[in-house]
């Protein structure tokens, strides 16, 4: 039996992990909106499910690496994402 996280533990997650929780909950609406859920998106953009939605949910801080990157995508903080050369 699956149960929705309570949005309190949600947004008190999310606020330590140095997200804003309106901008979290904003983004999954917009994906559905958009008829996307974070494995759907998460295929499309290569990334795992499992990844994005941690990254959504705000269970990692998304720091660097692959989930930082998942986040500057997703909109959800501002920064870089690293351009890779497949030239080689």
């Amino acid at each position: 039996m699956h149960t929705e996280p309570d949005q309190t533990a949600t947004t008190e997650r999310a606020w330590r992990r140095g997200l804003d929780p309106q901008r979290l909950e904003r983004r999954r609406v917009e994906l559905a909106a958009q008829g996307f859920n974070a494995s759907e998106w998460a295929r499309q953009n290569k990334f795992g499910a499992r990844t994005v939605q941690e990254v959504l949910s705000g269970r990692r801080a998304c720091l660097r690496g692959q989930m930082h990157t998942i986040a500057v995508m997703l909109g959800l903080k501002d920064g870089v994402v690293p351009v890779t050369s497949d030239a080689a």
